[in-house]
């Protein structure tokens, strides 16, 4: 893929690549690369010669000390979506804030030392894994308090990219930040198996209260069941404080309730993969989510 970027962006500015400056691991530059590829085609669409400037104005910056966390076997871009460039694309059911002209030297909206910590969060819970196809560049939204319903979202156009909402605690940037993961994850998974599911929303999904299709319900079975695994994990004694041990415990009991409602429209739809290895995988996270007694 990363060569098919590259082509593209050098018919569009040919020998653009001799005069960069920014050198960052390769999760982030291929997670780059796309938004930069995204730009320049608003660019040309709309005869925009400053928008195409600005798209690769991000391969001369120099990146704030604190927006890009390389930690050797996984790296990450963290920044604000106020400094991005924000497209309502109607290709796309949420806004794109794309990274542009000096986004990354711009000063970083968290420190690389609570990014680590909520990475690490991941880790300990035994579910790191996961963010080894999400994670290349983390675009930070809205800021919320601790108990605020985090919204997050990511386009499997824009691989390597989520866009998140955060608190002031490290373990609800974790929970997000897997969550993300997991919907990239599948969407990388059935673009590789090149799997076909029918468009008919024929189950209800209690996460959006209305009909969705086996993608959609395939989506939310695996990634609330990572976070259930997650919460169950810092709701005992792994918990950092006694407010997050209550918050966990409670977002467990919730979202295990709910897996547990929709467990036969999780099967059914996951008996419409072609691959037993996918449909394996994401069974098995949902039965370790509600529990073997509900097999």
């Amino acid at each position: 893929m990363r060569d098919k970027l590259l082509s593209s962006l050098d018919a569009a500015l040919p020998g653009w690549r001799e005069s960069r400056m920014l050198t960052v691991p390769a999760a982030v530059e291929d997670a780059l690369l796309v938004h930069t590829l995204y730009e320049c085609g608003w660019a040309g669409r709309e005869s925009d010669v400053r928008r195409a400037r600005d798209a690769f104005q991000v391969w001369r910056t120099r990146p704030d000390a604190e927006s890009v966390l390389d930690l050797g076997d996984r790296s990450v871009a963290v920044v604000g979506a106020g400094s991005c460039r924000r497209t309502d694309d109607r290709n796309h059911g949420s806004p794109v804030y794309s990274v542009t002209g000096d986004c990354l030297a711009a000063p970083s909206p968290v420190s690389a030392r609570f990014v680590g910590e909520a990475l690490g969060y991941v880790e300990d819970s035994g579910l790191g894994a996961y963010l080894d196809h999400g994670l290349g560049v983390v675009v930070l939204v809205t800021h919320r308090e601790f108990d605020g319903m985090l919204e997050s979202y990511s386009l499997s156009s824009f691989p390597g990219t989520m866009w998140v909402d955060h608190s002031d605690d490290a373990l609800r940037l974790g929970e997000v930040l897997l969550h993300e993961s997991g919907h990239t994850w599948l969407n990388l998974c059935l673009a590789a198996l090149d799997e076909r599911l029918p468009a008919e929303p024929l189950w209800h999904s209690p996460w959006k209260d209305t009909p969705r299709p086996a993608f959609g319900i395939l989506h939310a079975a695996l990634s609330f069941s990572l976070l259930i695994q997650y919460f169950r994990h810092y709701s005992g004694e792994h918990a950092p404080d006694e407010r997050m041990r209550r918050y966990c415990a409670f977002r467990a009991r919730v979202e295990a309730g709910r897996m547990g409602d929709t467990v036969e429209s999780v099967q059914a739809a996951a008996g419409l993969l072609r691959s037993p290895e996918l449909r394996d995988t994401i069974m098995g996270e949902v039965w370790r989510a509600v529990g073997s007694h509900a097999h």
